[in-house]
């Protein structure tokens, strides 16, 4: 059947398929498909090669869910998914732009309306008759309802839930990158979230190109990870970063690796709209979390059990409450300064020609992330993901934003490196590379957190990943709280455990600022036939693979007395490859569950009090003797008999020793999360 190529129309209703496997992807000229009435729950990314399709019914299936791959049937114009078993409604029909008959009824449909619905621009008749939608799906509704060209939308036996007036346990100001990972971490722990974002599209242009290893790590247990790792750029040959003279003559660096403590590559390039718009499309679809695209948060009240606020959009205002909030709203984050909360300067404000431009032509750019120390104007440039590539100049003394950003002005700058017909300029623009730390990041029931609670110059690559550090942090923290199995001041570690933790990479990175400044003022100083100027604190140790780490988490929920620069406590365990005695491999963390781990060189024995604790917080115990290492290691603590307690952020909480048994381990953490 597979063999079936120039077919044009076909019925296979009322049989007994179970599913629309991969013997479809021959049927590139059938225009008209009817499966409906059958037992299909299983539908082969191999639909998305149904080119030519514009008809499809799938009435009367088993279907729960539909492929990516359905989004490349561009031509589809009539669907008819009534009578199945859809939870959600598909964010992947938003591609579908030829669609104008959708239907839907019958399913058990529970979530509100996807924003990416509201691409459906030749959609004329709809049919959600018999689900029940959750909060916001009315709203999206009218939205399709004032379109001229919609003429038939059916709602019979439709139950709407209370538009507002729920409580939400999580609010979340902001979807970008960060606000986004939030959300979706919040409501994969089980929370009901609302999350409102007042751009009614993601922002088209990157700016972060680097996501590190352990953030792709965090996305495991939410099953992301492995799609998130799709979009990262491949390891390229030659991929390096490290610094130069005005020649670009390496001086110093480290070589990139395809493999990392973490269990995924240490770092990895990305651009930025498609990540953000695959982390936008989860949360949209996610039922656990109600979305308010284009709607701006005006002003908000915290009582004794919740914060409510208001937000002003398109569509009307919104009176929304939750038991918490948490503020990803950038920069200039209007939360932060509705609060009256400072940002502690770090001391480095300058002010960069920052230039994205995508490669039209074969070119030999190299594969690298290049700090070009040049007395005469220091810059930086960054082999991103392929087909683009970042520069950024620091303006010189005199010299204004209106003169940098001419034309004439950045092919000069560029015509160094590559000619000008081989690209074309995606994004030109000056920031002020700035350095800072909020000085409050936790407000009775306000967090705030990304850019909102720091900011830093871009050296490191480290802006984007500190802010979801931030999220991950409380995304176990709140779970705990809200169930009422900690008690509400395990809160207050959230900003001992970040503040310390971003402030240390804020440095960093200014100290990195800095020792481009010094090996461009040693080389300015040679030209002279002077001596170099002292180093102070701008040491070589601040470049790429000179020694300097991570920093640990050094206060809050850690036994602080352990942590060192050398230790395991405070650090993120590493993550191997390993088998288990069932045969089976996998990443370590896939074993660990989404809670507390203790791990041991043996069986573990713990005495009634310690197996309450271990009861109460729902901690796996995992005899790691019995697994075999593929790929990796684990502390050498471990393997030398001592015992480790994780954290569900997969930081080492602390460990025995010849002063701390597991019964001490346990009651410790017991205190340092306060549970009830």
């Amino acid at each position: 059947v597979s063999m079936l190529g120039a077919l044009k129309k076909l019925r296979l209703d009322e049989n007994d398929l179970r599913v629309l496997g991969d013997y479809v992807s021959g049927w590139t000229a059938l225009v008209d498909l009817d499966v409906g009435h059958n037992d299909i729950k299983f539908i082969s990314p191999q639909v998305g090669e149904l080119c030519a399709l514009k008809k499809m019914c799938l009435r009367s299936n088993r279907v729960s869910s539909l492929p990516p791959e359905v989004g490349l049937v561009t031509e589809l114009e009539s669907f008819d998914l009534a009578y199945n078993e859809l939870t959600a409604l598909p964010v992947e029909l938003g591609a579908l732009s030829f669609l104008s008959a959708l239907n839907l009824s019958h399913n058990h449909i529970s979530g509100r309306v996807p924003d990416q619905l509201g691409l459906l621009r030749s959609l004329t008749a709809l049919d959600l008759s018999h689900n029940t939608i959750r909060p916001g799906a009315a709203r999206g509704i009218e939205v399709w309802l004032r379109r001229p060209q919609l003429k038939t939308v059916l709602l019979h036996g439709v139950s709407f839930a209370a538009e507002t007036g729920a409580t939400f346990d999580v609010a979340v100001i902001g979807l970008g990158p960060v606000g986004c990972l939030g959300a979706i971490l919040f409501a994969e722990a089980g929370l009901t979230v609302v999350a409102v974002e007042k751009e009614p599209e993601v922002y088209a242009l990157p700016r972060a190109v680097n996501l590190d290893g352990e953030i792709i790590r965090a996305l495991q247990p939410a099953g992301l990870a492995d799609a998130i790792h799709r979009l990262m750029q491949p390891l390229r040959d030659g991929e390096r970063a490290g610094f130069a003279n005005s020649k670009r003559q390496w001086l110093f660096g480290g070589n990139s690796r395809s493999m990392g403590s973490n269990g995924w590559p240490p770092t990895n390039m990305f651009d930025q709209p498609e990540l953000e718009q695959h982390l936008r499309a989860r949360v949209l679809s996610h039922p656990n979390v109600t979305t308010y695209i284009g709607y701006q948060v005006n002003e908000f009240t915290s009582a004794q059990d919740q914060i409510s606020f208001s937000a002003e959009g398109t569509d009307g205002d919104l009176m929304l409450a939750a038991r918490y909030l948490v503020a990803c709203d950038g920069a200039n984050s209007p939360t932060r300064k509705a609060l009256n909360i400072g940002l502690r300067d770090l001391g480095y404000d300058r002010d960069w020609l920052v230039i994205d431009v995508e490669m039209l032509k074969p070119h030999d750019l190299p594969n690298e992330v290049l700090q070009i120390c040049d007395p005469d104007r220091i810059h930086t440039y960054v082999a991103t993901k392929d087909p683009y590539r970042r520069w950024e100049f620091q303006l010189n003394p005199g010299e204004s934003a209106e003169l940098m950003l001419e034309h004439n002005t950045i092919h000069r700058l560029l015509e160094t490196w590559t000619p000008r017909d081989s690209y074309k300029i995606r994004r030109a623009a000056v920031y002020q590379f700035h350095a800072a730390v909020a000085d409050e990041w936790r407000h009775d029931r306000v967090f705030i957190a990304g850019d909102a609670a720091h900011q830093t110059p871009p050296f490191l690559g480290q802006g984007m990943n500190t802010g979801m550090r931030d999220v991950i942090n409380l995304a176990w923290k709140l779970p705990l709280v809200l169930n009422d199995e900690c008690a509400g001041n395990l809160l207050d570690t959230y900003q001992a455990e970040r503040k310390d933790h971003a402030h240390d990479l804020v440095s960093w990175a200014v100290d990195m600022g800095h020792l481009m400044e010094h090996i461009a003022a040693a080389e300015a100083a040679e030209r002279r036939g002077e001596k170099p100027p002292p180093a102070q604190q701008k040491s070589k140790k601040s470049g790429y693979g000179q020694g300097r780490e991570l920093p640990p988490i050094r206060s809050g929920v850690v036994l602080s007395e352990q942590v060192s620069d050398d230790g395991a406590t405070g650090y993120l365990l590493p993550q191997p490859l390993i088998r288990d005695t069932g045969g089976k491999q996998c990443r370590f963390d896939e074993l660990l569950g989404p809670h507390f781990a203790l791990l041991t060189m043996g069986p573990a024995v713990v005495n009634k009090a310690s197996a309450a604790v271990l009861n109460a917080l729902r901690v796996k115990a995992i005899d790691v003797s019995t697994l075999e290492l593929v790929q990796g290691k684990f502390p050498e603590l471990l393997t030398a008999g001592e015992a480790l307690l994780l954290r569900p952020d997969r930081i080492v909480f602390g460990h025995t020793d010849d002063k701390t048994s597991i019964d001490m381990l346990c009651s410790k953490l017991a205190s340092a999360v306060a549970v009830k």
